[in-house]
């Protein structure tokens, strides 16, 4: 059809994009409940984070027939115009987390420090996975009723993340930062359930594949980074040399999954690509920083 249209020297005509004069301004309620500990030069804390947003702006197809049952087709044309879009406010989010810290900081005495930081998180939402441009559509929804809900988007369920400091001699100080993540969801593409025609696209449900780092497969991201630095008193200031190294033993660590890393095909075959993603993030490198204080 797009090639038809390219061929033809005609292009559609504009979209009607229609914004409910009601429209409400999307809002969010927070609640955060914690505890924190000293015991000796521990630090200990736990805390509970919510979250509800309320309000978010989805588009719809306006131009659909009355029962429409199609998920983009079955409209009423209109003549010289493309699709009608209309606005809708039912989107909305839902976000939970524990926090667990455990810190004990650097000090002279000691010559060392160390920090433990544990999330377990649950992220929520209403209708499909929000674009790049940040704008949502419902088009896989004939109206915002049928909305269900889904994992977010940004659903990491764990984040696991460890960092030390050690005093060396010299004044170097040595420190190293442990990242670890249980991965962000995929969308499934399944058209094993009556063809393609009526695919069966399940929202952020796919999850990324995972190794092991400390727990056996476990995390689908991991990064160990070292730091070394060096401080040299001048005159009225303090000047630092710092070596940087990220993701030193470079893990691979998935990303940009999209309709081949979650498709399955008619016959219930997942695509060779499937659950793989299709780039690498946070890759190895290094860097060379130089700070001045005074």
């Amino acid at each position: 059809a797009l090639d038809q249209l390219i061929a033809s020297g005609q292009a559609g005509g504009p979209e009607t994009w229609l914004l409910d004069n009601k429209t409400r301004p999307p809002r969010s309620t927070q609640l955060s409940l914690g505890v924190r500990q000293a015991l000796g030069s521990w630090f200990f804390s736990v805390s509970y984070n919510n979250v509800r947003g309320y309000n978010g702006l989805t588009w719809f197809f306006g131009d659909r027939r009355l029962g429409a049952t199609s998920k983009f087709g079955d409209n009423i044309p209109v003549q010289g115009y493309g699709r009608v879009l209309i606005s809708d406010t039912h989107r909305r989010t839902w976000y939970s987390a524990g926090f667990l810290t455990i810190d004990k900081p650097f000090t002279a005495e000691s010559n060392w420090g160390f920090n433990l930081a544990y999330t377990l998180a649950k992220a929520e939402q209403y209708g499909n996975e929000n674009r790049i441009d940040g704008t949502a559509f419902g088009f896989d929804y004939i109206t915002p009723q049928n909305f269900v809900r889904v994992p977010g988007d940004n659903d990491e369920r764990h984040r696991l993340v460890l960092s030390g400091i050690i005093g060396l001699p010299w004044e170097i100080r040595a420190s190293t930062l442990i990242t670890l993540g249980s991965g962000l969801p995929f969308t499934i593409f399944d058209c094993s359930h009556g063809g393609c025609g009526n695919i069966d696209i399940r929202w952020n449900e796919g999850t990324p594949r995972r190794k092991s780092f400390i727990i056996p497969n476990a995390w689908a991201y991991r990064s160990v980074d070292f730091r070394l630095q060096k401080d040299f008193g001048i005159g009225f200031g303090r000047l630092g040399i710092s070596l940087e190294a990220f993701n030193v033993f470079n893990y691979v660590n998935e990303g940009c999954y999209g309709f081949s890393e979650g498709f399955i095909n008619e016959n219930g075959v997942k695509d060779a690509k499937f659950g793989k993603g299709s780039c690498a993030i946070n890759p190895r490198r290094g860097q060379v920083g130089l700070h001045f204080s005074f």
